[in-house]
């Protein structure tokens, strides 16, 4: 999408739009009792980009990411906006997009603009995952960021107009490549979408969801499975033990995520790093989770004294 060059004159039906769109945020804005400074620079933000649409002759219904992303790139000569040109030029700057953002969420949310509807609904779907890993052990800086990859993938799915049900490979690809100009997150120019942590974290919220039949196909090509293999210490636990098949997995689960802490050398423990790696654990777990650590650990070392 380019912006023209000539005529630089917005329609007059179009400023009459724009100019109500405009009222009704301002009085959105006044609603939320913002300092007066900070909402006229909101409100000169939100009409640069108001005017740019009706200078590139785009329908307010149709705004979405790309088309955000097309305002944050364009080459300005909007009449007037020469205060909001000279923001445009700071390097990595955001600052003349924040009105913008602002006023599509209030778009969104007041019925100008449609979208499918999902993201309420889809975040609490993530707060149920982030309860499933807190369960399964991560620590609270793990949780924080596979909070933070996933909200932000929920977000950009939403000005998208991408549903979850139909997110696969290449949308986690798409994702991982968009210039970001999503509300609430902190990346730049220099700073594209996600790294690949970050969509590991996503396939596993994806996976999660398939399981769970939020997502009723698995159209995300899973990951080859990164933990420790158990499969020995799995079977010393059938033939020893006599415990059934959850508590099974159970302990291999929990000393596949000590053993990746402590390394993959048995030779190399010593009972100083094995009582680093179960505190690293304990960190914000139960104790009920954190007895069941330690009785999997004990497990686990009474399996390699009799190997």
């Amino acid at each position: 999408m380019n912006h023209p060059t000539s005529p630089m004159v917005c329609s007059e039906a179009g400023i009459g739009l724009l100019a109500d769109i405009l009222g009704a945020f301002r009085a959105d804005l006044n609603a939320v009792a913002l300092s007066a400074e900070h909402t006229r620079r909101l409100l000169r933000s939100a009409w640069h980009f108001l005017i740019w649409l009706d200078l590139c002759d785009v329908a307010v219904e149709s705004v979405d990411d790309a088309v955000l992303y097309a305002f944050r790139r364009h080459d300005c000569q909007c009449p007037g906006m020469e205060g909001e040109r000279q923001k445009m030029l700071v390097p990595d700057g955001r600052a003349f997009l924040t009105g913008a953002l602002k006023l599509v969420q209030f778009l969104e949310d007041d019925g100008w603009v449609p979208h499918l509807g999902e993201l309420d609904a889809n975040l609490r779907h993530l707060d149920a995952f982030l309860v499933q890993c807190r369960e399964q052990g991560y620590r609270p800086g793990g949780v924080r960021n596979y909070r933070n990859s996933c909200r932000h993938f929920l977000i950009w799915l939403h000005r998208s107009r991408i549903s979850i049900a139909d997110v696969d490979t290449e949308t986690l690809e798409r994702f991982q490549q968009h210039d970001c100009v999503c509300p609430g997150t902190r990346h730049t120019t220099r700073h594209r979408g996600a790294g690949a942590r970050q969509v590991s974290q996503i396939r596993s919220f994806v996976q999660y969801l398939t399981a769970t039949d939020v997502v009723s196909v698995q159209k995300v090509t899973p990951e080859p499975d990164a933990r420790p293999a158990m499969g020995p210490f799995e079977e010393w636990l059938r033939r020893h033990r006599g415990i059934g098949e959850g508590s099974i997995a159970r302990h291999s689960r929990q000393v596949a995520m000590l053993v990746a802490d402590l390394g993959s050398d048995p030779r190399s423990y010593d009972a100083a790093g094995i009582r680093n790696a179960l505190l690293g654990r304990y960190d914000g777990v139960s104790s009920s989770f954190a007895g069941k650590l330690a009785c999997s650990m004990r497990m686990y070392l009474r399996y390699l004294a009799s190997s």
